[in-house]
């Protein structure tokens, strides 16, 4: 009898110390600026990554909650309403503490919340330019450009 075997995907191929590809994880951006949130995700699918958006913290957390265990970086706003970045970040890290987060607001730095500013991987401030944001996701994953 045969059986059915679903495709590869090509992950876990790679031989031990080879980096993901960008086009292997998916990242999540919380933010409620929605003009943010497309120009953000234009770019990054741009440059090959899978994405997903989510307009406000509560939101983003349903999404890691019941999304695909492939998400591997977060970028979090910290000025949000109803459930702040820093509160967001709480919930988030007790769902996946491992998974990587970086703040990008228009806040400076030494005016968020501490817990905030320490519980990110990474802290970049808005307007953001492409080739930093992509290094930045790049060096937390430790990914390469696609094949």
């Amino acid at each position: 009898m045969d059986t059915y075997r679903r495709p590869s995907t090509g992950q876990g191929t790679k031989p031990p110390g080879q980096g993901l590809y960008r086009n292997e994880f998916t990242i999540l951006i919380v933010d409620d600026d929605a003009s943010f949130l497309h120009l953000a995700s234009s770019v990054l699918r741009k440059h090959g990554f899978t994405v997903l958006n989510a307009s406000s913290g509560v939101k983003g957390l349903n999404m890691l909650t019941y999304s695909p265990a492939d998400i591997r970086l977060v970028l979090l706003d910290y000025t949000m309403p109803h459930l702040n970045g820093d509160e967001t970040l709480k919930h988030l890290r007790k769902l996946n503490p491992s998974i990587k987060v970086v703040a990008v607001t228009s806040s400076d730095p030494n005016l968020v919340a501490a817990s905030f500013r320490d519980g990110v991987d990474k802290f970049l401030k808005k307007p953001l330019e492409a080739t930093e944001l992509t290094a930045t996701i790049d060096s937390l994953v430790g990914c390469q450009p696609q094949k």
